[in-house]
């Protein structure tokens, strides 16, 4: 995927659920199996392999089937794109907020 407005909605979309933020943390750690991520979530592998699907589409996570399992893992680059983002957004804000503290002081 390509650094778009449309990308960047995708992925913050996908972050937004608390259960795919938990995919995401897990899946840190390694590849795993859809089944090995919904245990410690408590929803079911089929409730696990919904959220999967969206955090591929957004390009958060890779999946592939080896045998009869689905191994997910980590893809880093579509985080590093809103990783920037935020990073553009804080130095806007910084340097703004820097600005009104010394339009202040000089009143």
């Amino acid at each position: 995927m390509t650094e778009t407005g449309q990308d960047l909605d995708l992925v913050f979309g996908a972050l937004a659920d608390g259960n795919r933020r938990k995919i995401l943390t897990a899946l840190k750690s390694g590849p795993q199996t859809i089944s090995t991520l919904a245990e410690p979530i408590g929803i079911s592998t089929w409730g696990v392999m919904k959220h999967v699907q969206v955090l591929e589409t957004c390009g958060l996570v890779e999946s592939e089937k080896r045998g009869r399992s689905r191994y997910c893992r980590l893809r880093i680059k579509q985080l590093e794109i809103a990783c920037s983002w935020i990073q553009d957004m804080q130095g806007f804000w910084g340097q703004n907020l820097e600005r009104l503290a010394i339009h202040l002081q000089e009143k």
